[in-house]
């Protein structure tokens, strides 16, 4: 598993490494901002007969922590920004049924690489950075927890029990592990971020998943992440003049 994790670590540092090279031959300045915060993340998902139960869900949260390269174009205000990301994504719901009470805790840790495009407005000690973009992430692991009430109708007997599985992303069944389809995630992030006398960056991120992780037809499990987060921004090249 940890040599696994490791190769998709390598292959993820080498696109970033790609792109860093590419924006880089256009660019005025760069700049590279390690960042860490919180995600509180959820899903849109949806079953058959969904509408027949209460359903009630919460925001799962998480820890995102990454680096980003970020490059000044030459004319405007304009800065492209490319990312590797450690984040968690996931949710949690409770379902009631007529005799039972079923809670799920899903857990997805993915890597990461948003290609952001962010404006930088103002002249003054803070600056404004609203910004969009895309993103591709490769689910690392998996868990999902469930836990539950069942109420016998015949005898009344109460019974509490508890199932925990990995997850495994692939299209093909295995034993004891819940499936889903794709370990990729693509989505859209927009968000709005400001700096803070040219020292601390805080970011304000929501992210839109587009990949549907549910392999069953006419099921649909897609990611909802909103990102918290503090980065310090650190100069490795020429200032926009």
């Amino acid at each position: 598993m940890r040599t696994s994790i490791c190769k998709k670590i390598s292959i993820g540092c080498a696109v970033v490494l790609i792109l860093c090279a590419l924006s880089a031959m256009t660019s005025q300045g760069q700049t590279i901002i390690p960042r860490i915060g919180m995600t509180l993340s959820r899903t849109t998902w949806s079953w058959s007969d969904r509408e027949q139960y209460k359903v009630n869900g919460e925001l799962r949260k998480g820890l995102i922590i990454g680096l980003a390269y970020e490059t000044s174009l030459k004319e405007g205000p304009f800065v492209f920004q490319t990312e590797l990301t450690y984040i968690e994504k996931g949710f949690k719901e409770t379902v009631s049924y007529p005799n039972n009470v079923d809670k799920h805790d899903y857990s997805f840790k993915f890597l990461e690489v948003p290609v952001i495009l962010k404006a930088e407005l103002g002249t003054g000690k803070i600056k404004f950075l609203p910004h969009l973009g895309l993103s591709v992430a490769y689910a690392l692991e998996g868990d999902r927890n469930r836990s539950g009430v069942y109420a016998n109708p015949n005898t009344g007997e109460i019974s509490l029990w508890t199932q925990k599985n990995e997850i495994t992303f692939s299209f093909s069944d295995q034993q004891g592990k819940r499936r889903v389809g794709s370990p990729l995630d693509f989505g859209v992030q927009t968000g709005r971020g400001f700096k803070l006398f040219d020292k601390v960056i805080m970011d304000l991120r929501y992210s839109i998943g587009l990949t549907n992780f549910e392999f069953i037809p006419d099921e649909s499990l897609q990611n909802r992440v909103i990102q918290i987060s503090a980065g310090v921004p650190i100069r490795i090249g020429r200032t926009k003049s």
